[in-house]
């Protein structure tokens, strides 16, 4: 049930009403009882040449190490190197004890030697490896700093970029898999690694420096998992009897951890004692406690921005699984509640205090009073512009449940306008250009492709372009635009034939003798 007004937000409205973009609602209509999906996580790795500028320190070892650590017993994973061609690091299949080992084997097998960057292969390799269940939510995670870059050329660079927007990004889609992307560079293609995630609900980020790879990777992660975790309120925490697992993630360069609880000892990475692991990386430490003793614990330091912690618990607050990465003019709907071993948990059975949701780390925070049935159902509107922390908390005495969820909204929403030649680059166009800039700048490409195509050219010059185009000369099919590749031998023989008879005509009109015409002497 729909409330007519829940609540006006300066930088964030939250309004119940249906007005969704129709691209979202494939990805916005699952139930949020689907929370408890398993998970199929793919990593692809960028190791081209130029990673040694982008990544000096190789913090993308450490960084996927993390990943390994934290992905949930029982789900599926693999990860992929990608440069000249695509290697497999670790194999992809069920997740298990073995995957929080990797850190070492992780930081010491990625490089930066290759000398090409095979995108196209590394997007196909991850989408397409063998997955028997097809019930597990698939993501993507890709790391690089560059430009589709493969062997043959410009030529050949430019039809695989095309494929990918063509046929791979579709096939994510159809997949129903999302593709996660993160820039390390200004050189890398930002619209194209923009566009994988806008389409399927991923999410983009571009980074100013490799620095901050792990907390950029451990958003794409906590996507993926659908990570619950505990709020940081008054510098404490509150952990129930339901919490079979409480893992302390720490950011920084030299952590450090301490809990506080009145009446005992301090728990730090030095005292922990049986149930306690730790396990640290270049930028992180997890302090992983099973089955955690019940109460109020105060944290030593509790910097939001350095520190999350994450919880296993048959008891789950649930939301609507948002995009990662949103045009400014979309309008999102979801619905929140809780759920106890994927059963939706009525008031009359816990009561809940009171939904809390937030925008930004320092934005003001709105309450959302719960239905009878337990749940709040809520439209965002009107979000603000790049990279913000949207949060919900569920708060009662004995239990508290927060989520998470970076989202990057664009600037202006991207228009994409295909050419005649398939494998020209998508052009993205922002929203709020004139009119008449729009015309002009048509006009001026018209005649600049009229200036190319009427000057001089010699009947040979012709025969050869044509025959290229055909790939009668040998050149590589792959070349070839797209479609043309999947179509009907008869037709391209047909097209050819066309061609030819017209290159023909043109060559008799241009070599016919001329007649001369002599003046009678009288």
């Amino acid at each position: 049930m729909l409330w007519q007004t829940l609540m006006h937000w300066r930088t964030l409205k939250i309004i119940p009403h249906w007005r969704v973009s129709l691209w979202l609602l494939v990805i916005l209509s699952m139930p949020i009882a689907q929370a408890n999906v398993p998970v199929d996580l793919r990593v692809l790795v960028d190791v081209s040449g130029s990673m040694k500028t982008s990544d000096p320190k190789t913090i993308r070892g450490p960084a996927t190490a993390l990943l390994a650590a934290l992905l949930p017993q029982e789900s599926f994973g693999g990860i992929w190197l990608f440069g000249t061609d695509v290697r497999g690091l670790v194999p992809y299949g069920s997740v298990d004890a073995r995957w929080s080992a990797l850190a070492a084997p992780l930081t010491a097998s990625i490089r930066s030697n290759d000398q090409y960057t095979h995108i196209e292969s590394a997007l196909s390799t991850a989408l397409r490896v063998r997955d028997s269940d097809g019930t597990r939510q698939c993501h993507v995670v890709m790391l690089t700093d560059g430009l589709v870059d493969v062997q043959g050329g410009p030529d050949a660079s430019r039809a695989s970029r095309d494929r990918i927007l063509k046929r791979l990004i579709p096939e994510a889609v159809s997949r129903q898999c999302r593709l996660h992307t993160i820039a390390l560079s200004d050189r890398a293609d930002i619209e194209l690694l923009r566009q994988m995630a806008l389409a399927t609900g991923g999410l983009f980020t571009r980074i100013e420096s490799a620095g901050d790879l792990v907390p950029v990777m451990l958003d794409a992660l906590e996507l993926a998992i659908r990570s619950q975790q505990l709020p940081v309120i008054n510098d404490e925490i509150l952990v129930d009897a339901e919490v079979s697992q409480l893992r302390i993630i720490q950011l920084g360069d030299n952590p450090t951890f301490e809990l506080l609880q009145s009446g005992r000892d301090p728990i730090t990475e030095q005292s922990a004692g049986e149930g306690f692991s730790l396990y640290a990386g270049e930028g992180y430490k997890i302090l992983m406690w099973s089955n955690p003793e019940p109460g109020r614990y105060r944290l030593y330091d509790s910097n939001s921005d350095d520190l999350r912690i994450l919880i296993d618990s048959p008891t789950r607050l649930d939301m609507t699984e948002l995009p990662g990465t949103l045009s400014p003019d979309v309008s999102v709907g979801l619905t929140i509640g809780l759920s106890r071993e994927g059963q939706p948990v009525v008031q009359s059975d816990s009561p809940v205090s009171r939904f809390e949701a937030q925008f930004g780390a320092d934005g003001e925070s709105i309450t959302l009073t719960p239905s009878a049935d337990g749940t709040v159902a809520a439209q965002l509107d009107s979000l603000p512009t790049g990279r913000g922390l949207f949060t919900i908390r569920s708060l009662e005495p004995q239990r508290h449940r927060q989520i998470q969820r970076r989202l990057e909204v664009l600037e202006s929403a991207p228009i994409t306008a295909i050419g005649n030649n398939t494998a020209q680059a998508i052009q993205l166009t922002p929203i709020g250009q004139s009119d008449e800039a729009s015309a002009a700048k048509r006009e001026a490409s018209r005649s600049d492709d009229k200036s190319k195509t009427t000057g001089s050219q010699s009947p040979q010059s012709m025969r050869d372009s044509v025959t290229q185009f055909l790939g009668l000369d040998g050149s590589d099919p792959s070349r070839l635009p797209g479609e043309l590749t999947s179509w009907p031998l008869w037709q391209l023989v047909g097209i050819g034939l066309g061609v030819l008879a017209l290159l023909g005509f043109i060559v008799l009109i241009v070599l016919k003798p001329k007649t001369t015409v002599r003046r009678e002497e009288h």
